[in-house]
């Protein structure tokens, strides 16, 4: 039952009830509680009367009169006490009246009693209610000063203490007696219902003045007496204290006056409070003298400073020895015996004086350690910093708490948080040594390498950021061997390399606390189970200067709700004074501004799922008081929020670096709402005015080598609002997410919370991701605003800074076409599973102290500046919170939705513009309104669907737009619900749905293969954009929006360079005309007549901004960096796209025999400008497209001497179009003749020019564009020689003794090869640094290959143009190609990778895999899809790739260090390797791999293709008709295969193909690795002919693997018989659109029997056989064959397979074949069969399919040959042995 309220009287006058008569009086017992009693509704009263016995009364005993409810927690019982009315029911007619909420007590003093005195007793129930009345004789007990008294209370017992005020004696002010403090806590924190009230006065009467306690700030309650209330204080008198509790127990009391001090005890905890601008002392008596004394603080709210000084207190704290000036985070002081030595006192009093400079609460523990003790120690709940180097190790000691009740489990949470630096590890274990310095010892020496689950010391689990350590406390143990002396070592290990050091906080809590205690300005990491509450309390004592106080949830993962209250001390979803529910917000904020705010504050937060979170709270104050700062943590993201431009966030830093190895720090911002800027400094004091460093670009970058930076520096950051211009759109509601990290910090990421992040060149920056829930597949998106960011991802926790070469997720997926749009990958859950153990469903289902850390780990590089956001989300249809105004890229499976949502505000909007760019796939936009989004969870909001919207898009230029008016939210504002002091609110759910592709049927199976994380299944990927006035413009990405007349829209777009060029186009389409206007800025809005930068012509336009515009001169701007706001203007109504283009030459500069490559989206134009220096030079401009359709436009400009305002610009004189331009070729696409892709411009032309500039436009259609452009002379020489590319082949035929020029240059310190290719006549080619052959580096003659290698110094440079010059000896056709060692090829476990060998030039491919840790084998296996093409295959394995691939040399070069395999089976075409790796570890080892053809005689075969798949794990996918050779080495071992989805999402029938070379397998089809299920609604069939198994199943499937295991025999006889032996098989898929049965084209002769005739010669006999026929369509024989060759084979090995086609591989069978043979005819002869020997024997035909080398291998029935041993031989005797025919049935 809740206890709420007592009173020894009640000052608050109540409505008199008029008493109509008496009533029935009942009779009370004293010291007796009574029967239950009901009060009905109607009746309103009861009466009591009870006796004074003068047996039990002494004259010095209170009668307390207690009330309680028995049953309804609501009831309300009042008493009514009177010594002369019997029916006491009014104020007027009563002397004693206690009435508050719930149960209550009166206490009268001895002195208004006598004996057998008869007290009336009323008790009042408004609503009914059922009590029970409790009248007890309680003698008052005495307190003593400053000591606290331990007392026992027993159910429903109320107690009366009396505490003697001394007489005042200092006249001076700071030691005058001017005040009482009286507390009262339990010694459980549970028993926290408590009732502490004070009177002077002895007699209580009525008018008796009667203090009530308020809540402690930690537990009981606390009140102060003082002479500011005159009325009740007083001097040389008692004060009665009554304390009323509800729960048994014992509880400690205590009361002191301000000059009367608190005596400490060693490593007891006390918890108190010091008011504003006062002073609290304490005592303590030191007693070791050789110890150092450990003073460790706990601050929970306000701001103190405390000093340490013996004998006597000081009347200045700067006089003290030992100080501690001005904290509001968790301290300690350590006081060493030598500095007690000098402070004159070794041992001894001391007295420990605390300075308000805030009201604030804090708690207190002393402890003494012998001096240089190897540990320290830690107390419950109370967060203790640290900090360890790498490879070092901190030692603490913690106490076991004893049990209160019996009944209780103790379980014990250790946290370690860190702040900076590399996560340390945590250990900890049970001291069973019973001698703490043994345990200690014994926790120095523990070998955390070798670490195992048997190990005392348990090691702690991630849990998101903190680690995490539960352990079950054996109180059993403990109470009986230990004697309650139990103690556990904890263990903090460094980590990292030299020079990193940790700061961390480490905590304690144990299963009997109530609630964590939260403190100002520090952030707690937790987390709460599904379905759970976790619960937290905040105090404030008596500090009238507090204007409001805010809890605020950051939810990381999941999605926590809070809930607040003062009145209830367990707040949950229906009980509470303050909630916030919001889903996928920035935060949950409560915030409290009333009046009652000095009291305590109890938190809830509720999840209805696995949810982890940070929480804190914050307190402003009136007057000069500053914010407390709340400090960051290293790599965590804070989410902020401000309300107004007056309010301001502070933030704080700790830099613990060792000095020498310091790093620079990086502070970053992500806008979410609104634009904020920020400060810091290196005091409290930091402001806009007052800072070290401001943001830019979101980002302040502190260099270490700046002058004010410290190794172990504190810094402030504070967050200002921007409200300049940004107030108009955003109503002071300004959000964001603020993060500190260093360049090797993991930055944490919040699941569907996009990152913005900014890099400076050459830079890495990590992330990690917390995965919280198994079952989703998770999406990583980045949006780019600038640079070209590089992606990498690793799921695997060995690759913890994934990079280009070291991750374990294919990146190329996630780069295609998306370079300046944006990049996404899907991760299959399935991968994260297999790739990291600790993502299993059984690691998920284990309890949350075993629970160990599933994590994705992101690296991101940038070569040059760049900008970027990322975010990870689950695919589970959760709803997102968009930040309004900036892009955000995605990616959707088809036919599913994307669900985002905005909330607009009334009147501060004037239109909301939704922009999907749709960059693969096609998707349509939908938008709902949602009425009242402040008040319901947005799980409960309805979703906009294909069938229910109130807003559909419309296709504007590959676009989809939604625009919305404030017309059309009329209706929602009109049903908000909101004070009228807000402004009405309305939220936009907006729904992006990819549509489904015709050819594809969609089935998302969860169970698809475990290591299928290709976009195949996300067809559809997007940016998409919502913004109310201003939208935020990525670099070349267009925008296509509606202007109307007279309106403006409005764009942000960020200039990231000093010095470039920057092209803003304005195009119009139709018969609009926009106009362009750009403010310098984000403090500025542009319009017609207030602007930095204009364009106003017809149609549309164009805006070049460089440093020597005229703007930046006039202003002396020496760089272009800033935000700018680009106003398109309407002057008619325009369907406009806007784009923005920023590179060093958005221009592109074209030079004479160099090709540059470029992407363009559809309705584009890009620009490129060639000069034209020298007369009479004819040019051709070559337009290779490799896609689309594109037209060619140019024009000219040439620079006059008389410059004139009417000379148009060069921007002006690019060719916008048709009309505009000198020179036009259209319609160029791939099929456009060579001829029809070059535009000549020879010197004729009536536009020619010399000196001037061509300038070029390439104008796209209706779908996107990439293509070559090319400029050069008809007529080449050495000085307009063509730049080869590398990798490029370049063909070209040659005159005899003609000259050609080509060049090339190297910038990568690697082998470089010149491949030379005549396909007629012949040449010389010399390779030199200048055009003289005089000196050549080498000559190249005929076809051939030239090496130039690194260690050359005299040949290989970097940097430096070489020249090939090439001289036609004869008419020639040639080809050259330049190609570099290390094109690397990253290959994945299981998956085939395709090689393309283009001509017989193209020799080699180079090849990466990276290797896992623990024992496996190694399988790789090369697979020809070319005739006659067999590559050799080269692998080396090395411990730490990365490391040795700067300086690896591929074969044939370093052929040396190489293991080579070559052992080709000419007839399957495939070539497989093997290797056992034993012991494997670092997480760094992998294989470098080449596949070299080193034949030259491929001269007429080009496009050579091979496919290689290796693999370390069970897992190989499968590639459409292609066959694969597999093994099965032990009895439980097996194979998985997957059939690729290219073949299960199609209509018709995947058949798989399968054959046994040796031993007994059995095939199944199951659903996944995972899911060991037959698929759902399977249609198979199988049957067996010509040596295969045919196994047909019905497509579309939603996920085919393919289990091939030993086969379970029927009998355990039949398995005891049939050892196990190696199984070998080969199995190939394909698709058929048709179902089939067995082949009916062709006989075999007599069925396939096979006959042996034997000679005179004893070993000497004939194997003949029927020869092969074809079966024509109607049934008849059509002859015997004649292409057709017959494999004989011989053997002695029952088990092989000889009916089935793997036999022909005679690598498989070279072990037990004996002969193998082919032949024409239909007779063998064997001459080798030894009598009384066992033979198995059979023939295979080969029939060819037509011209090529394609057979149809058809195996007969092989027959078992018994040789006799006694047998006379004749030449005319035939003896033909039928020995019965083996049946090898391959079973399922």
């Amino acid at each position: 039952m809740l206890l709420t309220g007592i009173l020894l009287i009640t000052m608050i006058p109540l409505q008199t009830v008029a008493q109509t008569s008496l009533k029935n009086i009942m009779k009370l017992e004293l010291n007796k509680i009574s029967d239950t009693y009901e009060v009905l509704e109607q009746e309103k009263f009861k009466y009591y009367s009870v006796y004074v016995d003068p047996k039990l009364f002494d004259s010095t005993q209170y009668l307390v009169v207690k009330v309680k409810p028995v049953q309804d927690i609501f009831a309300d019982p009042d008493l009514f006490i009177s010594k002369k009315n019997k029916n006491p029911n009014t104020y007027e007619d009563s002397e004693w009246v206690c009435s508050t909420f719930g149960q209550d007590t009166c206490a009268i003093s001895p002195d208004s009693l006598q004996a057998q005195d008869l007290i009336y007793i009323g008790v009042r129930c408004t609503q009914g209610c059922i009590f029970s009345i409790y009248p007890q004789l309680m003698k008052p007990i005495t307190l003593e000063e400053g000591l606290e008294k331990q007392i026992d209370f027993q159910i429903w017992e109320t107690k009366i203490f009396k505490f003697k005020v001394p007489k005042s004696t200092s006249k001076d002010s700071e030691y005058k007696l001017n005040q009482v403090d009286i507390r009262a806590a339990p010694l459980v924190e549970k028993h926290d219902k408590i009732v502490l009230l004070a009177s002077i006065k002895s007699d209580v009467t009525p008018n008796a003045q009667t203090k009530r306690g308020i809540p402690a700030w930690r537990k009981g309650q606390t009140l102060r007496l003082s002479d500011i209330h005159k009325d009740e204080w007083c001097t040389d008198c008692y004060i009665t204290i009554l304390v009323d509790v509800n729960d048994p127990g014992a509880y400690q009391i205590m009361a002191k006056t301000n000059t009367g001090l608190l005596t400490l005890q060693t490593d007891k905890r006390l918890d108190d409070l010091v008011f504003y601008s006062e002073k609290q002392c304490y005592k303590y008596y030191v007693q070791q003298a050789k110890s150092d004394v450990f003073i460790r603080v706990a601050q929970y709210s306000g701001l103190i400073s405390y000093t340490f000084n013996p004998k006597q207190m000081l009347e200045s704290k700067q006089k003290a020895p030992f100080q501690h000036n001005s904290t509001n985070k968790n301290s300690i002081m350590v006081v060493t015996p030598n500095d007690r030595k000098q402070s004159g006192a070794i041992q001894g009093l001391y007295y420990l004086c605390f300075f308000g400079h805030m009201t604030s609460t804090y708690s207190i523990v002393i402890s003494e350690l012998e001096h240089g003790a190897d540990y320290q120690q830690l107390l419950d709940g109370h967060d203790q910093n640290g900090e360890v180097e790498s490879l070092n190790r901190q030692v603490y000691i913690y106490k076991a708490p004893n049990l209160t009740f019996s009944s209780q489990d103790i379980r014990i949470q250790f946290i370690l948080s860190s702040i900076s630096g590399i996560q340390p590890q945590l250990f900890a274990g049970f001291c069973s040594e019973k001698d703490i310095l043994k345990c200690v010892k014994a926790a120095k020496s523990f070998d955390q390498q070798n670490y195992d689950e048997t190990s005392r010391f348990k090691k702690a689990s991630q849990m998101t950021k903190d680690l995490n350590l539960i352990i079950d406390h054996d109180e059993e143990k403990c109470e009986k061997e230990y004697k309650r002396e139990c103690f556990y070592a904890v263990i903090v290990q460094g980590q990292g390399g030299e020079g990193e050091i940790s700061k961390y906080s480490i905590n304690i809590l144990n299963s009997q606390q109530n609630y964590q205690v939260l403190q100002e300005g520090k952030l707690v990491n937790d987390y709460v189970e599904e379905g759970q509450t976790r619960l937290y309390s905040f105090s404030i004592i008596n500090d009238p200067l507090v204007k409001n106080v805010t809890f605020k949830l950051n939810t990381i993962h999941g999605d926590a709700d809070i809930y607040a209250s003062r009145i209830h001390k367990y707040p949950q979803k229906l009980l509470y004074e303050k909630s916030s529910v919001r889903t996928n917000d920035i935060m949950d904020e409560v915030y409290f501004d009333d009046l009652n705010l000095s009291t305590t504050f109890y938190v809830a937060v509720f999840s209805i799922q696995y949810s982890t979170y940070t929480l804190s709270v914050s307190v402003d104050r009136k007057g000069i008081f500053k914010k407390l700062p709340v400090q960051l943590q290293e790599g965590l993201s804070l989410k902020g929020s401000l309300h107004n431009e007056d309010n301001y966030d502070l933030y704080e830093i700790h830099a613990n670096q060792i000095q020498g190895f310091e790093k620079s720090l990086i502070i970053q911002n992500t806008p979410v709402k609104g634009k904020v800027k920020f400060y810091l400094g290196d005091s409290t004091d930091v402001s806009f005015k007052n800072y070290l460093l401001e943001s830019r670009n979101n980002m302040i970058y502190f260099n270490k080598s700046h002058e004010q930076f410290s190794h172990s520096g504190v810094y402030y950051i504070a967050v200002y609002p921007e409200y300049t211009i940004w107030q108009r759109f955003y109503d002071n509601y300004y959000d964001y997410l603020i993060t500190y990290a260093t360049l090797d910090t993991h930055i944490y990421l919040y699941t569907d919370i996009a990152m913005e992040n900014t890099q400076e060149p050459n830079t890495t920056t990590y992330f990690k991701h917390f995965q919280t829930d198994n079952f989703f597949d998770i999406l990583v998106s980045m949006t780019i605003f600038s640079g070209d960011p590089k992606l990498y991802i690793s799921s695997s926790p060995q690759i913890k800074y994934p990079s280009r070469l070291n991750h374990d997720l294919d990146y190329q997926n996630i780069f295609a076409g998306t370079k300046f749009k944006g990049k996404s990958l899907q991760i299959k859950s399935q991968v994260m599973q297999k790739k990291n153990p600790a993502c299993s469903i059984s690691y998920f289902e284990q309890k949350e102290q075993q629970r160990d850390a599933c994590v994705l780990y992101l690296g991101v590089e940038c070569q040059d500046y760049c900008k970027y956001s990322i975010k990870v989300s689950y695919e589970q249809n959760t709803l997102s919170m968009l930040r309004v105004g900036i892009p955000e890229h995605g990616a959707l499976r088809d036919d599913l939705f994307k669900y985002y949502y905005i909330i607009v505000r009334e009147y501060r909007f004037s239109e909301v513009f939704a922009i999907l760019n749709s960059f693969a796939g096609n998707a349509d936009l939908y938008a709902l309104k949602q009425i009242n989004p402040h008040k319901t969870n947005p799980e409960s909001w309805l979703m906009p669907s294909q069938y229910k919207y109130d807003f559909k898009s419309t296709d504007l230029l590959k676009q989809d737009t939604i625009r919305i008016k404030p017309s059309d939210l009329e209706d929602c504002f009109e049903k908000c619900d909101i004070d009228s002091s807000d402004l009405r609110q309305c939220g936009i759910i907006f729904g992006i749905h990819a549509k489904m592709s015709h050819d594809q049927i969609p089935e998302f199976n969860s169970t698809e293969a475990e290591n299928d994380y290709s976009q195949n299944l996300y067809n559809t990927k997007y940016n998409f954009i919502a913004y109310t006035d201003v939208a935020l413009l990525l670099n070349q990405q267009p925008v296509t929006n509606t202007v109307e007349e007279g309106d403006y829209h409005y764009y942000l777009y960020e200039i990231t360079c000093d010095d470039c060029g920057v092209i803003i186009s304005l195009n119009t389409f139709g018969s609009g005309d926009p106009d362009l206007y750009v403010g310098y800025g984000d403090n500025k809005i542009p319009q017609k007549d207030d602007y930095d930068f204009m364009s106003s012509t017809t149609k549309s336009e164009l805006l070049t901004l460089d440093l020597n515009h005229e703007f930046y001169k006039s202003y002396k701007l020496k760089s272009m960096k800033n935000s700018y706001i680009i106003a398109v203007y309407g002057v008619k109504k325009s369907l406009y796209t806007l784009s923005v283009s920023q590179e060093a030459r958005p221009i592109g500069l074209l030079t004479e025999g160099i090709s540059i490559k470029h992407s363009q989206d559809p309705y584009q134009i890009s620009y490129f400008m060639f000069y034209v220096s020298k007369e009479e030079k004819d040019y051709k401009i070559n337009v290779n497209v490799a896609s689309g359709l594109v037209d060619l436009y140019v024009s000219r400009f040439q620079e006059e001497d008389d410059v004139s305002d009417q000379q148009k610009t060069l921007i002006q004189s690019l060719p916008k179009s048709k009309r505009e331009s000198s020179w036009v070729l259209e319609n160029i696409s791939q099929r456009t003749g060579v001829g029809e892709k070059a535009l000549l411009i020879v010197n004729q032309d009536r536009n020619y020019c010399t000196k001037c500039y061509l300038l070029i436009g390439i104008v796209t259609h209706d779908e996107k564009s990439e293509y070559n452009i090319l400029v050069h002379p008809l007529i080449a020489s050495f000085e307009n020689s063509m730049l080869m590319k590398l990798g490029e082949v370049v063909q070209f035929n040659i005159e005899t003794d003609e000259v050609k020029y080509f060049r090339f240059i190297i910038d990568d310190r690697q082998n470089f090869q010149i491949i030379q290719k005549l396909n007629s006549g012949t040449v010389e080619t010399t390779l030199s640094f200048s055009e003289s052959t005089e000196s050549p580096l080498a000559v190249i003659a005929s076809t051939n290959i030239l090496t130039i290698k690194t260690d050359e110094v005299d040949k290989f440079e970097t940097e430096k143009m070489y020249y090939l010059i090439v001289k036609g000896l004869s008419y020639s056709e040639c080809s050259l190609m330049i190609v570099q060692d290390r094109q690397l090829i990253s290959l994945s476990d299981g998956v085939s990778m395709t090689l393309n060998y283009y001509d017989y030039m193209d020799v080699s491919k180079y090849m990466i895999y990276n290797l896992p840790d623990g024992d496996f084998t190694l399988n790789i296996q090369v697979k020809t899809l070319s005739q006659k093409f067999y590559p050799r295959l080269y692998i080396s394995s090395f411990e730490n790739l990365e490391d040795q691939l700067s300086g690896l040399e591929f074969p044939p070069a370093g052929v040396a260090d190489y293991v080579s395999a070559k052992n080709w089976d000419t007839k399957l075409g495939i070539l497989s390797f093997q290797q056992s790796f034993k012991n494997v570890t670092g997480g760094k080892a992998g294989l470098a791999i080449n596949l070299f053809d080193n034949s030259l005689v491929r001269k007429s075969q080009f496009n050579s293709q091979a496919l290689i798949t290796v693999s370390t794990s069970k897992l190989i996918k499968l590639e459409q008709d292609t066959t694969i050779m597999g093994s099965i080495t032990s009895e439980i071992g097996y194979m998985l295969y997957q059939v690729p989805e290219t073949i299960t999402s199609k209509e018709g029938y995947a058949v798989i193909e399968f054959s046994e070379c040796v031993g007994d397998s059995q095939l199944m089809f199951i659903e996944s690795p995972e899911n060991l299920v037959r698929p759902k609604n399977l249609e198979y069939s199988s049957f067996s002919q010509f040596g295969r198994q045919y196994n047909l199943i019905k497509v579309p499937q939603g996920g085919i693997t393919v289990l091939v295991k030993p086969k379970r025999f029927e009998s355990d006889n039949e398995a005891a018989t049939k050892a196990f032996e190696k199984i070998d098989f080969i199995i190939k898929t394909r698709l058929t659109f048709s179902s089939f049965s067995k082949n009916d084209e062709f006989k075999l002769q007599d069925g396939g029997k096979i006959d042996i005739v034997y000679h005179d010669s004893p070993g000497e006999l004939n194997i003949t056989w029927g020869q092969i026929q074809r079966v024509t369509n109607f049934g008849y024989i059509d002859g015997s064959l004649n292409d057709v060759s017959y494999q004989v084979l011989v053997t002695k090995n029952p088990k092989a397979k000889l009916e089935s086609i793997c036999a022909l591989k005679k690598d498989i069978a070279r072990d037990f074949i004996i002969s193998s043979d082919q032949t024409t005819i239909n007779t063998y002869y064997f001459k080798n069969a030894k009598p009384g020997e066992i033979y198995y024997v059979n023939v295979i035909a080969a029939v060819r399919r037509g011209d090529k080398e394609v057979f149809e291998y058809l195996p007969y029935k092989s027959i078992e040959l018994r040789v006799p041993v006694y047998t006379i031989w004749s030449t005319w005797a035939l003896c033909k042995i039928y020995s019965g025919f083996i049946d090898f049935q391959i079973s399922m």
